[in-house]
């Protein structure tokens, strides 16, 4: 997605991902056995190690932001499929592996990378890919339908809280596509931020006065709700204080649950106009025909819920 020309075998058989959100994308197109290698955080995911035990199998090349450079080589890699932006990718260039790159800031970027990554991986992988686009593109349209139309002053302002409460996703970013297609606005992209992991000031939330706060973390939620700084804020007064879903991956942060997340948003931020839908079936289904999973109801609630499963 950089527009170079990448040499590769006709068959791949060991390839990397990013660790995160990446690695969830191998499982989705059933190609494990092709990942050589993961993060310590994937790795220790109660849910991608419930849904695929072997992933605890897996070597850690990734921690934090450190590559381990002997596990890189050992992997003997064909390929490397990276997102934009990632720290690992000078380490794995001078590895001298080819690297295909990606990008995800919108929902049409995300729809590219992942028929790339099936183009790469095989056939079978390129079939899933290409259904997977069309179950997210009719989720979007099933929303569309209905939020397209909201007047002005239905459009819920929304501020996404990230990895701390005063870090956040601006314009540019794919939390902004599913806040706008779920009938709400990005209150920070609407103010000028632009791009994933920005700092703000929380006098500027307080200014922003954002009707719903979506938290990536429980710990997030909580820290917001513990402030007495916040209370003003008519997300806080009003208790729409949520925290977004997750799974093999979160749901918001471009993993392949964002079909499922534009569900969700939509129904978070107008539940009178989405009460047909029953998301603990929606997310069922999903894992049944994505992860090959049959998901119970009870786990089906505990990932809305942002919960790990149960021991």
């Amino acid at each position: 997605m950089e527009r170079r020309e990448v040499a590769l075998p006709r068959v791949i058989s060991r390839a990397l991902g990013t660790g995160g959100a990446l690695d969830a994308w191998f499982l989705m197109l059933g190609s494990m056995d092709k990942l050589v290698g993961s993060s310590a955080q994937l790795i220790d995911n109660a849910w991608f190690a419930k849904i695929y035990p072997a992933v605890r199998e897996l070597p850690v090349i990734y921690s934090g932001n450190q590559v381990d450079k002997e596990a890189l080589v050992a992997a003997a890699l064909q390929v490397a499929l990276l997102l934009n932006g990632v720290s690992a990718r000078r380490e794995v260039e001078q590895s001298g592996v080819p690297i295909v790159m990606l990008e995800r800031d919108d929902p049409a970027q995300l729809e590219e990378a992942l028929e790339l990554v099936g183009r790469v991986l095989g056939e079978r992988e390129l079939r899933i890919a290409r259904e997977f686009r069309s179950y997210y593109e009719s989720n979007v349209v099933r929303v569309r339908e209905r939020t397209g139309a909201l007047p002005p002053q239905r459009i819920r302002r929304v501020y996404y809280a990230a990895t701390a409460p005063l870090v956040t996703e601006g314009s540019r970013s794919i939390v902004s596509s599913w806040i706008e297609t779920a009938g709400g606005i990005n209150v920070a992209g609407q103010a000028g931020v632009s791009g994933i992991g920005k700092t703000v000031q929380l006098e500027d939330i307080l200014q922003w006065n954002p009707e719903v706060i979506i938290a990536f973390l429980p710990a997030v939620r909580d820290q917001i709700l513990a402030d007495p700084r916040w209370r003003s804020i008519d997300a806080v007064k009003n208790g729409r204080v949520v925290v977004n879903p997750r799974g093999v991956y979160p749901w918001c942060t471009r993993s392949a649950e964002e079909a499922l997340q534009t569900l969700w948003a939509a129904k978070t931020l107008h539940p009178e106009l989405f009460d047909d839908i029953d998301l603990v079936q929606e997310t069922q289904i999903f894992h049944a025909k994505f992860y090959h999973y049959d998901l119970g109801r009870d786990d089906a609630e505990r990932m809305l819920r942002a919960a790990p499963p149960v021991p």
